[in-house]
This record gives C-alpha cells, sequence and structure tokens, in this order.
C-alpha cells in the first residue's frame, strides 16, 4: 500500500497537484492540516483520502467542521494524524508521541513545522515500553518549506510488517 502524504499546502494545489501527477499508483493521499480544502482543486486523487484541520482551518474556518485528529488502519498498520498545533510539536514531541502510544498507533503523521521529520523510535524507548515501536512522519510543507528551498511531499510504503518512510520534493 502507498500513501501520499501533504501538509501546509496553505493554497498551494498546483505542486499538490504535481504529486499526484508523480504517484498515480497511490492507495490513498492524507493531508495533515492547514489547506485542506485544497484536495478539491486535484484531479486524479485516489479514492481513499484522510485529512485533519490545522490552525489554520481552525482560525479562518472555524464554521467548518473537521477532524482535529484520525486515527485510522490501513495496510494493516494504525495510524494516527493530526497537525500538531495542538501537541505544541515546535517546542517538544512528548505530547504528540504520548498521543500516539496512547492509541495504540504504529505511525504518527503530523505538520504544522513545515519542516520534514522521518523517525522510528523503538518500544522499549517509547515513554509507555511497549513491544512495537513508532514511526514518527511530517511530510514537510508543499508550500512554504522551512527547511529546504524546495517544496516537499511524503510517501510511505506498507508491505506486510515493512514500513518504508520517505519524502519526495517539488522543483
Amino acid at each position: 500500500m502507498k500513501l501520499l502524504v501533504f501538509s501546509d499546502s496553505h493554497g498551494k494545489a498546483t505542486n499538490m497537484q504535481n504529486a499526484v501527477d508523480m504517484h498515480k499508483n497511490a492507495d490513498c493521499l492524507l493531508h495533515a492540516g492547514d489547506g485542506i480544502k485544497d484536495i478539491d482543486l486535484l484531479k486524479n486523487i485516489p479514492n481513499t483520502v484522510y485529512t485533519v484541520n490545522g490552525n489554520f482551518e481552525d482560525c479562518f474556518f472555524s464554521l467548518q467542521k473537521g477532524n482535529k485528529y484520525a486515527i485510522f488502519e490501513l495496510g494493516g498498520k494504525k495510524i494516527y494524524m493530526c497537525h500538531g498545533h495542538r501537541h505544541n510539536v515546535n517546542f517538544s514531541m512528548s505530547s504528540l508521541i504520548y498521543s500516539a502510544v496512547e492509541c495504540d498507533a504504529d505511525i504518527v503523521i503530523y505538520g504544522h513545522t513545515h519542516q520534514k521529520h522521518n523517525e522510528y523510535i523503538s518500544g522499549e524507548d517509547l515513554p509507555f515500553k511497549r513491544e512495537k515501536g513508532l514511526y514518527i512522519f511530517n511530510p514537510g510543507s508543499i508550500s512554504r518549506p522551512r527547511d529546504n528551498i524546495y517544496a516537499s511531499f511524503g510517501l510511505i510504503e506498507i508491505q506486510g510488517n515493512g514500513v518504508l518512510l520517505s519524502h519526495g520534493i517539488i522543483k
């Protein structure tokens, strides 16, 4: 299963469309907030789409009813997705990790920082020790990156027990 992951598009649907066109075989599209309405402008997207509100949606579209977080299973892996602003991810990952572990997630996806992040923490090193570890993933920003000059998106491939996290860029 191949997941195409976006965050922080902020009205730049063109960059998202370029990534969708490059990865036509994606099974699912995920958007971790701040520009989820941009998905409405895309063509030929996968049938399965998951989104969560970001601080952009919370502030400017407060009448819009959206998810603060989402918990779902894809490819046999449990995923916890949020924007990250409610977990103060600019300062610490602790709250985000606690929430992901609390819901027994295998993968946590977040945005907000506009910076790519790809990390694995073993079950032994998690705050609540458990058998399985946790993949932590931020696709960066598809419109306004803070860690690079190029916009970025994420790819997650799940095959059996294996999980591969990677980033793509739009020049």
